[in-house]
């Protein structure tokens, strides 16, 4: 199936992933790193072993730190 992502501030496009793949591994898929990024479900905050059953909107939030 494919769902839409979006990686706030860089890209948004359509990923073609299997039923059950959690974020981690979406993730990974993106040549991501998860420490870097809050994901975001169908707009709500989810953690990184959420798996995807249906098709959803997938936001990647950049983490923002400083000092």
């Amino acid at each position: 199936m494919k769902i839409q992502v979006e990686v706030l501030g860089r890209e948004k496009r359509l990923v073609e992933v299997y039923r059950g793949i959690t974020l981690e591994e979406l993730a990974e898929k993106l040549g991501l790193r998860k420490n870097e990024y809050i994901p975001v479900v169908d707009d709500k905050i989810v953690t990184w072993d959420y798996k995807i059953f249906k098709v959803v909107n997938v936001k990647l939030v950049p983490v923002v730190s400083g000092g």
